[in-house]
Formats: C-alpha cells, structure tokens, sequence
C-alpha cells in the first residue's frame, strides 16, 4: 500500500501528468502526496558560471538574477500545485502523520540539486512519480529520472504526457535490461553430458 508519494513539484507544464498520475494513487490507496519544489543554489550556480578575471559586482548581480528566477520559480510551482489540490479536492496538510484526511497533500521547498533531493526523500517514500520531460525541457528531468531509478530502490512510476485515467490502471508491468554479468550468473546450468 502506498502511504506517501513522492512527486517533483516544478514551475513548468511536464508536472501536470505526474499530479494526474499521483491523484490516482492517492485517492485508491488513501495516500498522502509530498510535492518537492527544489530551488537551484544561486551562489553555487553563480560560482560555476564566473571564469576566474569576474569581477564581485558582476558576480553580485549574476546571483541577484538567479535569486529572483528562483523566486518565480517556486512561486510558479507553489500555484500550480495549490490549484492541483483544489481541483483534485485535496487536504493540504504540513504533518501527513497528523492528518486524520486522507488523501492530502504537501509541499516543500529545498536548495541545491533536484536529482540529489529528489533521491534523498525518495528513499523513504513508497511510490515516486515523475514526468519524463517535454521535448524542450532541459535534461534534469532525464537526469533525476536515472537517478531515481537507480538511487532510490523504490518504485517509479513515469507517466507519458498524455495520461490515462488513473483508475483504468489496474495492471504494472516490472521491466529491467540485465547487465551481461546478471545474465550470466541467472543462465540455467544443464548438467553435465553423460559419458
């Protein structure tokens, strides 16, 4: 049974089949979804993008700008997910422990990685849910996605950008491409010839 639901919460449009998706697992299982909004770090950021001769005014106003895209970031997502909860008709809750309705939902926010946080509270969630990305997305949605696939040891739902109903889904399908090693020691071993 899946209590908690881990879903990225981001400020572009990919998220809305990983909230349709999560809604339907919520609802089925009475479970509580954890939306994680991770901001990027604008001095970390700042720090990469500055060669060795720029100047702190220049560095000043480069994380200056990361600040306040961040901000609208966040500010995006925060919306897109409260309207998610009101149309889906869900709880807000800051405890999913104390919260005697179920199913809710939750929102933080953290600073640094997405991957890396994504896996962190992944690893205590029962269920992960997210988007592959639309084509003009960057490559961190790719990039948390093998991470979470190979960091988390949970399970991870990838919805398409063109979701079923969730209730039509009634069956998984568990598919893994096994290393040359792991197919080698799974061969079956005949017995030796008789001589």
């Amino acid at each position: 049974m899946s209590k908690t639901i881990l879903v990225p919460s981001t400020d572009n449009a990919s998220g809305a089949a990983a909230y349709a998706a999560a809604r339907g697992v919520a609802q089925r299982f009475e479970s509580n979804i954890d939306a994680l909004h991770v901001r990027l770090d604008p001095v970390e950021v700042a720090v990469a993008m500055s060669t060795e001769g720029a100047g702190g005014a220049l560095l000043e106003g480069i994380i200056e700008g990361l600040e306040r895209d961040a901000d609208e970031g966040e500010a995006k997502a925060r919306t897109r997910f409260t309207t998610f909860c009101s149309d889906a008709g869900l709880a807000l809750t800051a405890d999913p422990a104390m919260s005697a309705e179920r199913p809710s939902a939750m929102f933080h926010v953290e600073t640094g990685l997405q991957a890396r946080w994504m896996c962190t509270y992944g690893r205590t969630s029962d269920l992960v849910i997210a988007p592959r990305g639309a084509p003009g997305d960057d490559a961190m949605a790719r990039s948390t996605l093998e991470a979470l696939l190979l960091e988390t040891g949970r399970p991870l739902l990838i919805p398409a950008a063109a979701m079923p109903a969730p209730d039509a889904a009634d069956h998984v399908a568990i598919a893994w491409k096994a290393t040359p090693e792991a197919a080698r020691a799974t061969k079956p071993r005949l017995p030796p010839a008789a001589t």
